[in-house]
Parts: C-alpha cells; structure tokens; sequence
C-alpha cells in the first residue's frame, strides 16, 4: 500500500517528461559568409528577442561552407532576427514546420578586372571601393533539410 502513491508520483512525471520532450524539437541554423571582400563578419542571431548566437563568420574559398548551430525552441510562431554589419534582417518562422533556416552574408566590390571592363565599355575609370553586390543578408526558411538554400 505504501508503495502505490509512489509508483503514481512516478508515472505522472514520466508522462510529464514526455510531453515536455514534444513540445521542444530541434531548430537547425546554417550560416555562411559568401563575401570575398569582407573576410570576417560579426552575427548575431536572435530569437525572439533572446541572443542565441553571438559569433564571427569566416569566409572560405570552399563552396558552401557554412557554421551550422542546432538549439532546442519551443512549438510555435517565432521571429529570427539577424543582425550584422548595420544590417538587420527579420523572418518569422512557423516552428516546428518550418525547423531549417540558412543565413547568408554576402557583399562583393568591384574588382581589378572588373573596373577595366567598365572602363572601357564606359570611357571612364571606377575605383576599387565601387560596389558590385550591396551588403545583404539572406534568410531561408525550410521545412526539411533537402531544400536547405545554398
């Protein structure tokens, strides 16, 4: 007889356990920088207005090369905002549907060859400071690790 609250103290906590584990699934984060002209970007990441990376990109000259984080949030609407470089980028995400989210830094200046391509097509010169690509931040969302934006 004594040992029956027990035994119901313990089944009620192992099906609160298992409910509490549905409720927080994996978010799957990948960031890159994709600039060859700024080498290392500060990020941060925020989630619902709570940081959850505070990091710096690197850039390689590998192709699709990205950081990748995984964190555990609750079911629901959320809004990922990015921040970097005075750019701020906002994305709200339907999670756990939509569990994928792939941030791209990119920013590309006008190089060498470049500037001699639109000298002579323009008669006049350009310095190297002259942008090709506006800095940007892109947000991909997706519900499965198979259409992850690259």
């Amino acid at each position: 007889m004594k040992n029956k609250p027990i035994r119901k103290l313990f089944l009620i906590v192992i099906i609160f356990s298992l409910f509490s584990c549905e409720r927080r699934k994996s978010l799957y984060i990948y960031i890159s920088n994709e600039s060859y002209d700024q080498k290392e970007v500060p990020i941060n990441v925020f989630i619902d207005d709570s940081l959850y990376i505070e990091d710096t990109i690197h850039f390689s000259i590998v192709s699709n090369n990205f950081d990748s984080y995984v964190f555990k949030i609750d079911n629901g609407d959320h809004e990922v905002k990015v921040v970097t470089d005075n750019l701020i980028e906002i994305k709200e995400i339907d999670f756990p549907k939509e569990n994928y989210l792939t941030i791209l830094y990119r920013y590309k200046l006008l190089g060498q060859e470049g500037r001699e391509f639109y000298k002579n097509l323009y008669g006049k010169d350009h310095g190297y400071d002259t942008v090709l690509n506006p800095k940007q931040i892109l947000i991909g969302i997706e519900e499965n690790q198979d259409h992850v934006m690259y």
